[in-house]
């Protein structure tokens, strides 16, 4: 429409603008990488996660330890075989004894230790969950980065196109004599400007696209694309709700994996007081003499656990279980007003949507309108409407960050909430 009110002046000195549509290299080099890109849909990224490699090497620890716990022997104790040879005093001949004993723990070793086994196991199924958790962040962030720099980027590109298609009008229009040069020079000021704001942005969706690539474990060129419907979280709508759904942040991964790693530190530290604990050991002693004469003997001991009953590893384990436990209280502490501030960036962020959708870009679009035709009657100029453009640019541009910042804040708190309630 701007662009016939700069034809209908020209028309006024007897030249017909002519107006040629300009396709820069930036917007080529996009329109064809799309088609090499790798497609990664929402619902696709999050189930790559639980392949992500901090994901796998865990499970493969926990696979590895759970094989080998299988093997902990019930009897803590191995047998014990002696055997003892001399010559007879004061006669010729060699005295023989053997000697067989089997040692039992008064602690019950055997169950301590296979109880601290299951608590260790317990902490590496947790990281899994933890770490399982992180890698859906991580990548439902790079998909929401990326496709917010996509939108954003698409629409830079349209209103670059504008731009160049205007200075080349303005400026065949400046040349018939139709408008000042001075309005030439602005729509052309205009259209490098639209530009680099592409190319910023084109540095924008490469930076998110490659944390896609990585996280969603796709090959990183060409950069993969951010497709499909976009996320619909089920997150609360009011803070109350929120606040009750929240109220379990001790369940969250991070918060249960230092706490059941206080009680795998505590099991430890009763494995090495049984392990010094007291012990009988049973057997029996089969005696020969040199003139034949044949002795069994049956053997009993005892190991006092009266002095060292491993104090000081126990204290070691001991002081490991009170820093978890700590760590744990500072997490859920921490991630108490984490949550509560998410709330508080997903009301914002809906709100500043709202208003912009709603309110600021229907202002604006009238804007341009009104600036169009007061230009095709002749009562504007090309200055009024490069200047509501670049403010339209501005507000799209915004408006799709601030959908890619709700989209992340809701999105965060689902996984987060999942997280809880799935426990």
């Amino acid at each position: 429409m701007f662009l016939d009110s700069l034809q209908a002046t020209g028309n006024a000195r007897g030249h017909p603008g002519r107006v040629k549509a300009v396709l820069s290299i930036f917007a080529l080099t996009c329109l064809l990488a799309p088609s090499l890109a790798t497609a990664i849909g929402f619902d696709q990224a999050l189930l790559a996660a639980a392949g992500a490699p901090a994901v796998q090497a865990i499970e493969a620890a926990l696979a590895a330890r759970q094989q080998g716990d299988k093997h902990i022997a019930r009897q803590p104790y191995n047998p014990e075989l002696s055997a003892a040879a001399g010559p007879s005093l004061p006669g010729p001949g060699v005295s023989l004894l053997l000697g067989a004993a089997q040692s039992w723990s008064l602690a019950d070793l055997g169950q301590v230790r296979r109880q601290a086994a299951d608590r260790e196991r317990s902490v590496l199924a947790n990281a899994v969950r933890q770490q399982l958790l992180q890698a859906n962040l991580e990548v439902a962030e790079a998909w929401i980065r990326t496709r917010s720099a996509q939108d954003q980027l698409q629409l830079a590109e349209t209103e670059a196109q504008t731009a160049v298609e205007l200075a080349n009008a303005v400026t065949h229009a400046a040349a018939r004599g139709a408008v000042l040069a001075a309005d030439a020079a602005e729509a052309k000021w205009f259209a490098a400007e639209a530009r680099l704001l592409v190319l910023s942005l084109e540095g924008q969706l490469r930076d998110a696209a490659g944390q896609l690539a990585r996280t969603a474990k796709v090959a990183p060129e060409p950069p993969p694309r951010a497709d499909g419907a976009l996320p619909r979280p089920q997150v609360p709508a009011d803070a109350g709700t929120w606040r009750q759904r929240s109220a379990g942040v001790a369940q969250l991964p991070e918060v249960e994996t230092l706490r059941l790693q206080a009680i795998a530190d505590r099991a430890r530290a009763a494995e090495v007081a049984a392990t010094h604990g007291s012990s009988a050991a049973f057997g029996g002693q089969l005696q020969v003499d040199p003139s034949g004469a044949l002795a069994v003997l049956a053997t009993v001991g005892l190991r006092w656990s009266a002095f060292d009953r491993g104090e000081r590893a126990q204290a070691r384990e001991v002081e490991a279980a009170a820093r978890s436990e700590g760590e744990s209280r500072a997490a859920a502490h921490r991630l108490e007003h984490e949550l509560a501030v998410m709330w508080h960036d997903i009301e914002h962020t809906r709100e500043t949507e709202a208003l912009l959708a709603s309110e600021v870009l229907p202002a604006v679009d009238a804007l341009v309108q009104a600036r169009q035709a007061a230009l095709a009657r002749g009562a504007g100029t090309v200055v009024d409407l490069i200047r509501v453009r670049r403010a339209r640019i501005e507000v799209l541009r915004r408006l799709a960050q601030v959908r890619g910042e709700r989209l992340w804040a809701e999105v965060r708190g689902w996984l987060l909430l999942g997280a809880m309630e799935s426990k």
